[in-house]
């Protein structure tokens, strides 16, 4: 091969590499961050509530599911099962009594989350040593009743004085522990149901006197 020869090569090979080199890389599309709004925050818990799968949220976000995982993270969302109004509603009139433990047992959630739920509703535990008089742990149902008292249980969800009652009974006449406690509201209803009344007169009768 003469001289010529591997000087074309050489400059063929030297001007591929060269065009190589200068190619540009093709520019990536700029990553945009699309900020999350409040009512986009709010439209995230509805749809958490609602039973939403990650996927289905991210679409309606217009967002990406890594995205939403991240959002949940940050506000503190799980698609954990969600409380329902009506447990709600049963930790509202029974926390002020019972506390996070006992409730937290019969709607089978966390104490943890029973206290948080009543702390956002303003509900307060009120400890049985604080009622007059002190309403024991363990109750006595199996005793007779002699003596009862009438206490208020402070719930933000009673509609009158007597659904707000608590009926305490016990054993003797004089000072004494006592045996067992039930809502008024419940007592009254089951001696209307027991004696063929229509619901509600009794209460009623209590309220504002008796009504035919």
């Amino acid at each position: 091969m003469d001289s010529a020869t591997i000087a074309q090569k050489t400059l063929a090979g030297s001007f591929t590499d060269l065009l190589t080199k200068i190619q540009k890389p093709t520019p990536k599309t700029p990553t945009i961050i699309q900020r999350w709004t409040d009512q986009d925050c709010k439209d995230l818990k509805l749809y958490i509530s609602e039973g939403k799968k990650k996927r289905e949220i991210a679409e309606l976000l217009d967002r990406s599911p890594e995205a939403v995982t991240y959002k949940m993270r940050k506000l503190g969302l799980s698609f954990k099962a969600q409380v329902t109004d009506k447990q709600r509603d049963i930790i509202a009139e029974n926390y002020p009594l019972y506390g996070a433990v006992i409730i937290g047992k019969r709607l089978r959630i966390s104490p943890d989350k029973v206290r948080k739920i009543a702390r956002d509703m303003g509900v307060t535990y009120k400890p049985r040593d604080a009622y007059n008089p002190p309403i024991p742990k363990s109750l006595l149902p199996y005793h007779m009743v002699k003596r009862v008292s009438l206490l208020n249980r402070d719930c933000p969800l009673s509609i009158n004085k007597v659904d707000d009652c608590v009926m305490v009974f016990y054993d003797k006449l004089a000072p004494s522990s006592p045996m067992m406690a039930m809502h008024l509201d419940d007592l009254l209803s089951a001696l209307e149901l027991h004696f063929g009344r229509r619901s509600g007169v009794l209460t009623g009768a209590l309220l504002s006197g008796y009504k035919a």
